[in-house]
């Protein structure tokens, strides 16, 4: 999988830079932190190396919502009514609940 990634890359004349990685911010839960762990083998199998960072959740929540992190967080969002624009809205720049900090 790593050969054909990197044949990805030259052929689409992207350089490949043993600094590829990135950080995933998450809380303390075990069941999360398992699924920070097995993001970070998968893409470690490809030659990105994925640093996590783990946070006690009230200090993950106020640096997800500021956007105090540098690479990428866990996220998670339940609809609590039948319509789409519960799910959509996140993705607003102008949306409350826009943790991700897309259009900032």
């Amino acid at each position: 999988m790593r050969f054909v990634f990197k044949l990805i890359f030259r052929l689409c004349s992207y350089a490949i830079s043993p600094a590829l990685g990135f950080e995933y911010l998450t809380n303390t839960s075990t069941g999360h932190v398992a699924v920070a762990e097995s993001i970070q083998a998968d893409l470690s199998i490809l030659g990105i190396e994925v640093t996590i960072k783990q946070e006690d959740w009230n200090v993950f929540l106020a640096d997800r919502k500021s956007g105090n992190y540098s690479g990428m967080c866990r996220e998670g969002w339940l609809a609590d009514y039948n319509d789409p624009v519960n799910m959509l809205e996140i993705f607003t720049s102008d949306s409350g609940n826009n943790d991700m900090q897309l259009g900032k």
